[in-house]
């Protein structure tokens, strides 16, 4: 089967879609398919993605021309084919339909948590348009629309009469040692990684920390600086309240310097108003983390496996999930981040997952019964 994945972004730039792409791609190409990854290219690309086939692009990044894309995509794809499409609200959904109508080739979307209430009404207006111009027409024209998580499919199935199939992202978790963390510390040590924006709420985790009593506690903040001014409005926040001393700001991190954050810290700590299905969450359970996580995140799997602290996006609710976590032995804030480890080891195998996109497609092309994961009413 030839498949092509059309994202966006294949860099650090694009935060958890990313590696989601590389990952299921090449599970694919290791089932033998004839698997191939298109992006817009910016300066990081061929760095963190060297196999990709990044287009140069003119003007900006969402709503950009691309020579070439069209002309390329269409040379690959034929009605046997495969084009899986991965975000939306850019241009490329444009070019999606403009190889669809030239190739009659498959296609398939995953909105990446786009379709969710809280993403939707952020830049509402910009949206509503894209919606009107070429979205719309766009997820009719889909064979199904991928879902990450069995509320996100439930939003959508209500709004659209389209089958959507429900698969989770995956993470190679296998080849990562868990953490041997000392369970004396006097210090609890809170991490966020992940890219700058209002929808993690970290301005809600900075205010929170103002109630906690105890005061043996840092964070640190591992993420990008953003170009709209977020990450020092942040920075500002931190300094008016008086937190200067207990958080840190560490910028990016990748690789190695990930790696070490990851296992210095004691708890992972996401308090999003909206998630897909984080990479993040996934990753730091994979090295023995406990998880601090609001409902929003997606991921009550890991409530009822008892491997995450739950809390609402209110700055009380966070302070309370804290002060939970501040009061617990250490040695049962760890037994929590084993059994998170363990969630992610048995239930989210990239194997597993690109096993059942792959018969979802063929069942695209074929027609027939439907896999059972996926919803068609």
């Amino acid at each position: 089967m030839r498949i092509v994945h059309l994202s966006l972004n294949m860099s650090r730039k694009g935060g958890g879609i990313p590696p989601v792409v590389d990952s299921l791609a090449r599970e694919q190409k290791s089932q033998g398919h004839d698997v191939s990854v298109v992006c817009i290219r910016d300066k990081y690309t061929s760095k963190d993605y060297p196999y990709v086939e990044g287009f140069p692009y003119i003007g900006h990044r969402k709503a950009c021309y691309c020579p070439g894309l069209i002309k390329q995509l269409s040379h690959k794809l034929d009605d046997k084919s495969i084009l899986h499409l991965h975000y939306m609200w850019t241009s490329l959904s444009v070019y999606a339909l403009k190889v669809l109508e030239q190739t009659n080739c498959k296609l398939i979307l995953t909105p990446h948590g786009c379709l969710k209430p809280w993403a939707l009404n952020n830049n509402s207006l910009r949206k509503r348009v894209a919606f009107y111009l070429y979205e719309r027409e766009l997820l009719g024209k889909t064979s199904f629309v991928h879902c990450l998580t069995r509320s996100e499919a439930k939003y959508v199935n209500n709004r659209l009469s389209k089958p959507v199939a429900v698969l989770p992202n995956g993470f190679s978790a296998k080849d990562i040692k868990p953490c041997c963390k000392d369970q004396h510390g006097s210090v609890l040590r809170l991490l966020f990684i992940g890219r700058l924006h209002k929808v993690k709420n970290l301005d809600s985790l900075l205010r929170a920390t103002l109630s906690l009593r105890r005061k043996d506690w840092k964070l640190q903040i591992a993420c990008p600086v953003d170009g709209k001014g977020h990450y020092k409005l942040l920075q500002d926040l931190t300094s008016d309240l008086g937190l200067s001393e207990h958080v840190q700001f560490v910028g990016p991190a990748y690789g190695e310097e990930k790696v070490r954050l990851l296992r210095n810290a004691d708890l992972f700590v996401l308090p999003s108003h909206s998630e897909g299905f984080s990479m993040a969450v996934l990753e730091a359970m994979a090295y023995g983390l406990p998880c601090l996580l609001t409902p929003e995140c997606n991921f009550s799997e890991s409530f009822d496996a008892c491997a995450a602290l739950e809390c609402s996006q209110t700055s009380e609710s966070i302070a309370e999930a804290l002060t939970k976590a501040l009061e617990m032995p250490r040695s049962e804030l760890y037994e929590m981040g084993a059994r998170g480890r363990q969630l992610v080891l048995s239930e989210y195998s990239w194997k597993s997952i690109a096993d059942k996109m792959t018969k979802t497609y063929e069942w695209a092309l074929g027609g027939g019964q439907p896999p059972e994961w996926v919803v068609t009413d």
